[in-house]
């Protein structure tokens, strides 16, 4: 789970580089989770 906290701040960092505003809630989340696990089944692929 460590993990996926680490790659949620870095999409985070990156849409805030980008100046997008992000405001963390659960929904929020679970989206930023299903785009950090399928970025590493096509890392794995």
């Amino acid at each position: 789970m460590k993990n996926d906290n680490s790659k949620i701040k870095e999409v985070v960092e990156i849409l805030r580089e980008l100046g997008v505003r992000v405001s963390i809630t659960p929904s929020r989340i679970e989206l930023m989770k299903r785009i950090s696990s399928n970025q590493t089944l096509r890392l794995n692929e």
